[in-house]
């Protein structure tokens, strides 16, 4: 008897250090897969850039009475609009979809305080993109906002932790750190804008950039961004390569010149190429560890029940039936999981208030508690599964044994 009872604590030990590696590993995966399935809520389709160099000051093209940098790129940007394959165009300072580059932003109301992204944009930038508004604005709404020098902002911005800025829609905000006078009135949210299609980073502000560029607030080191959504008639095969060469002759302005036109399904892949690899080397990995764990279980319960052909003989020789011995065996197995996996709750949920399910990404809600229950149940059928399968193989195999000679055997 305190064989066995050893024998079931071991055992019992076991299944819970699976129970909350299979856990994690099931948090994980779905937290990854919700991430990437959460809708963007911006639209690259029929999207370009336009990639934009200034001409060196060495070049013999270099012009010292050219206007200054922020009127070039309004030029620019004014000729783009007006070609006919264009729908909108924008420019925006490190603000487009799929880009590494980062400007920080703070807003405050009253003692608290907020912290995103920062969206120097023109106006049309909401419309190239399609970003919608938080109560159903079509973009026209956001990028009429815009240009009437309102903030636009994510609905998901939250002050001190304490005050989502969705209840503070028709309050005033003030814009820290750069030269905004006076308060900006909240009127108009976005849906909340991914980072990337693997990141739940949504946190941002946009503000029109065109008056400080008007006013000649950029040296020449500015590189702004110059984004066109091009009329789904026009792109077609060959666009790409004809809209390039169109660019290099027609928005050639001052100290600018056209260097290239990127699509985004290109930005897309080369932006998300390493996390892209990542997910699938992380699924790959836990997929062989899952098969390990599986095989691992599935072959402890496979001794185990092996182990125990003589009691099984005995229990035929005392008129147990086949149904009453498998009964008996899976029953137990049943049990030590539901122990194990009470046990192993206990480490789920440390593992989750702790905030330690979440190091994929840092703005995935560690405490997603129905994710937190789903993932135990699917944990625990999946050690269900292995458990009865290790039961049953081998007892049937067992029992189709003779009880004189399993018992001579032994």
């Amino acid at each position: 008897m305190l064989r066995e009872w050893r024998s079931n604590l071991w055992l019992l030990t076991e299944l819970v250090v699976v129970s909350v590696v299979l856990w994690y590993i099931a948090s994980d995966l779905s937290q990854r897969y919700k991430t990437y399935v959460t809708p963007n809520n911006f639209d690259t389709e029929h999207c370009y850039e336009i990639n934009v160099n200034v001409m060196p000051h060495e070049s013999p093209d270099y012009q010292e009475d050219a206007p200054g940098p922020g009127l070039q790129y309004l030029d620019l940007l004014e000729r783009l609009q007006r070609m006919p394959e264009v729908e909108y165009a924008s420019l925006g300072m490190v603000s487009r979809p799929y880009n590494g580059s980062n400007s920080y932003m703070s807003l405050s109301y009253d003692t608290l305080w907020c912290k995103g992204l920062r969206r120097l944009v023109t106006p049309d930038f909401p419309q190239v993109f399609q970003y919608q508004g938080y109560n159903g604005e079509n973009a026209a709404t956001l990028s009429q906002a815009l240009k009437d020098g309102q903030l636009v902002a994510s609905s998901s911005l939250n002050f001190g932790g304490k005050v989502p800025i969705t209840d503070l829609i028709g309050e005033t905000v003030y814009w820290e750190g750069d030269t905004v006078e006076g308060g900006l009135d909240v009127k108009y949210l976005t849906q909340p804008v991914k980072y990337h299609d693997y990141s739940l980073w949504t946190q941002y502000a946009m503000l029109d950039i065109t008056e400080p560029l008007l006013e000649g607030g950029f040296d020449e080191t500015i590189n702004l961004e110059v984004s066109a959504r091009i009329r789904p008639e026009y792109d077609v095969a060959g666009f790409k390569e004809a809209f390039r060469e169109k660019c290099s002759r027609e928005l050639r302005t001052g100290n600018l010149y056209v260097s290239g036109v990127s699509d985004y399904p290109t930005i897309r892949h080369n932006f998300q190429l390493t996390f892209t690899q990542d997910m699938r080397n992380m699924a790959i990995g836990m997929g062989f560890l899952m098969f390990n764990v599986f095989l691992a279980l599935l072959g402890t319960f496979w001794v185990r029940t092996r182990e125990r052909t003589s009691e099984i003989a005995i229990r035929k020789v005392n008129g147990a039936t086949r149904g009453n011995i498998f009964s008996s065996f899976e029953l137990e197995g049943v049990i030590l999981l539901v122990v194990a996996t009470c046990v192993a709750m206990l480490f789920d949920f440390l593992l989750t208030h702790w905030g330690l399910s979440n190091f994929y990404d840092q703005y995935s809600d560690a405490t997603d508690w129905p994710r937190f229950w789903v993932c135990i149940a699917i944990t625990f059928l999946a050690m269900l599964l292995m458990i009865l399968i290790g039961i049953a193989i081998p007892a049937y195999r067992a029992m189709c044994i003779a009880p004189a000679l399993a018992l001579h055997d032994e």
